[in-house]
């Protein structure tokens, strides 16, 4: 692609352009005259006028002087493909963010404007400039929409169905008015999200003063968020390594042409290469069309580059029948690349169980979901269901009408535990937990489960989430980790439910605090980048020595409830969680009690490619299936690579 870099600037009322290499020209064009340009373009309501046209003739020719000749012979040779010219045009005036530079027309063919022509790319610099390096795309794009209003994020979801079904596109669950709240609430539910290659914002926007974005507050009054402050949370290293485009759809509002200059810049500044924003409010409906045609584009499952202004021509084009509001959105690049994805073809899974290796995914960054079933069976249960039975038999009426012993052996845990609760009440089911985690705490010096110390062995720091009731993988953990820090979360006590409870072994020490830092947020998720999480989502005992167990999520009426996290905690620990692939052990996707609480951890959304599942070879092919054909039941048409071997190896495949 051939590039043709121009600088504008403005001397009083004369505006200046530069080409690399030439001496400045003024245009004919007084700063008045193109702002007032601008202003006729965004009143519009239809197809160009003439005199727009003509006004695009015009910048073409003035803008490119020596070189317009050099452009129209690199735009005569296009066929098919991406642009073959770049023109990059750098403002060094707030001004002249105001003039729709991209209305540059094609003299020979009129009616063409560059910036709607797939030929070539008319794009603006952002302040802060820096390579631009694009991203490989072996799978989906994935786009994290933060929309407040909940009615036009389930319109923008709607326009993505198509995407989302050929396997093109993952939408992350959307930020929207509920989600969003006040700004602190927004930022650490930003912070903890996968980090996505599109951050899709569609709301309201000003420049007065700084740029900022309106949110909403949880009882509905409007609230504004700096767009400095969220470039701060898109600069931390999750987010760096995979986002490249930000759109500000602030079709809301006219305010709009300081805010997008000064926006990209806060955005480049902190590592984002392109941003795309818009200068004056457009009407829903075209709005909306810009957008579906946008991510068309940028969604195409072609082997090769995707190319983002190509993608913004394409959805300037499709408004044909009102061309003027294609030119409200403009993009700003970092660099001369408007390449930001590489897309490559994913290899063909094979049939049957996928070869995958779990020694390949220990390697890097990964989380452990570590399940209750099988090849992993969980300590303490057992031990629960025994005082169960033993209290549900003493009473005649539940004796008599479960079948005594051997009718309650062939309940599940969660029946037998809601028939108790409801015979007795809840503070005799909490006693009776207390009684067996002082029971197992007074051995804790007993060894854990062979596959947990062997996964623990092979674990990297980050946050892992472990469905036992007893801290077995966080004693695996300080055992094979004695230099590192271990912290345990778990639910809060009764009554104060809604507060985590966080313990911390500190590196090198041998025993378990409860540190009062630790109940901040922003605290546990800065810690996992080197220390091991362990978040127990279902409760239970905790690896303080003597403390009682914490609200557990036991009974029938507790699954269905599912987990109860302060909203805050709970969107930056899925975000950790859906940032690396998952090694699920001991989890049945059968099971519907397992599949709600990954539903919650996934915030209903598939694992995170790369994933694999380990499971017994006696596992039947149903629960494989569920795997590899529905994603372990979290996604219809996602897949989890699955290894199955006998339980006896299981320990040697960690190994290896």
């Amino acid at each position: 692609m051939e590039r043709f870099e121009l600088r504008i600037s403005r001397a009083g009322e004369a505006v200046r352009v530069a080409a690399a290499g030439q001496p400045a020209r003024t245009l004919s064009w007084s700063i008045g005259q193109l702002v007032e340009l601008g202003r006729a373009l965004a009143s519009c309501a239809g197809p160009l006028t003439p005199a727009l046209r003509e006004a695009g003739a015009r910048l073409f020719v003035e803008l490119l002087g020596p070189d317009a000749a050099r452009l129209l012979e690199r735009l005569a040779s296009w066929r098919s493909g991406p642009p073959v010219a770049l023109v990059w045009i750098a403002l060094d005036e707030a001004r002249l963010h105001e003039v729709p530079w991209e209305l540059m027309a094609h003299p020979r063919v009129p009616g063409e404007t560059l910036g709607a022509s797939p030929a070539a790319a008319v794009v603006r610099a952002a302040a802060r400039r820096g390579d631009v390096t694009p991203r490989v795309l072996t799978g989906p794009l994935r786009v994290l929409p933060v929309i407040p209003d909940a009615a036009a994020a389930t319109r923008f979801e709607s326009s993505m169905e198509e995407a989302r079904e050929r396997g093109e596109a993952l939408l992350e669950p959307a930020i929207t008015r509920e989600q969003a709240g006040g700004a602190e609430r927004f930022l650490a539910s930003l912070r903890g999200r996968v980090g996505p290659h599109v951050l899709h914002y569609t709301g309201t926007g000003s420049a007065r003063g700084r740029p900022r974005v309106q949110l909403a507050e949880r009882h509905g009054r409007p609230s504004w968020i700096d767009v400095e402050q969220i470039a701060a949370a898109l600069g931390s290293t999750r987010f760096r390594e995979a986002l490249r485009l930000v759109v500000l759809d602030t079709r809301e509002r006219a305010l709009a042409s300081d805010f997008a200059s000064a926006a990209a810049a806060l955005l480049a500044e902190h590592g984002v290469d392109a941003t795309l924003a818009y200068l004056w409010r457009v009407e829903h409906g075209h709005a909306e069309r810009l957008c579906e045609a946008l991510y068309e584009r940028l969604c195409a499952a072609e082997r090769g580059q995707v190319d983002v202004a190509a993608a913004l021509a394409h959805a300037r084009a499709s408004l044909k029948e009102s061309a003027a509001a294609a030119y409200a959105p403009v993009l700003y690049l970092r660099g001369p690349q408007t390449a930001l994805f590489e897309r490559e073809p994913e290899a063909p899974a094979r049939g049957g169980v996928i070869a995958a290796q779990p020694g390949r995914l220990l390697a890097g960054p990964c989380s452990l979901i570590l399940g209750d079933r099988g090849v992993a069976a969980a300590r303490g249960y057992p031990r629960v269901m025994e005082r169960l039975i033993h209290a549900l038999n003493q009473d005649e009426v539940a004796r008599a009408e479960l079948g005594g012993t051997l009718g309650m052996q062939k309940l599940s845990l969660p029946v037998l535990a809601q028939r108790f609760m409801l015979r007795f009440g809840g503070e005799a089911l909490r006693k009776l937990l207390a009684t067996v985690a002082y029971e197992a705490s007074s051995h804790a010096g007993g060894p854990v489960p062979i596959v947990i110390d062997a996964v623990a062995l092979a674990l990297r720091p980050g946050l892992h989430v472990s469905l036992h009731w007893l801290p077995d993988l966080e004693r695996a953990l300080a055992q094979h980790n004695p230099g590192a820090e271990i912290i345990s979360v778990l639910p809060g006590r009764v009554g104060d439910e809604l507060t985590p409870r966080v313990a911390r072994r500190p590196a090198g020490a041998s025993g378990w605090v409860e540190d009062p830092a630790l109940q901040r947020l922003d605290a546990v998720v800065g810690a996992a980048a080197e220390a091991f999480v362990v978040l127990r989502p279902l409760g239970g005992g905790s690896p303080l020595p003597s403390s009682p167990p914490s609200r557990t999520i036991l009974c029938e009426d507790d699954f269905a409830i599912g987990p109860r996290w302060r909203d805050d905690w709970a969107a930056a620990l899925r975000g950790l969680l859906a940032s690396r692939p998952s090694l699920f052990i001991g989890v049945a996707a059968l099971d519907w009690d397992h599949r709600g609480i990954l539903r919650w951890l996934f915030s209903g959304s598939p694992a995170p490619r790369g994933s694999v599942a380990l499971v017994s070879d006696e596992t039947g092919q149903c629960e494989r299936d569920a795997w590899l054909q529905h994603g372990g039941g979290l996604g219809e048409g996602f897949h989890v690579e699955l290894i199955a071997r006998h339980e006896s190896e299981l320990v040697d495949v960690l190994a290896g």
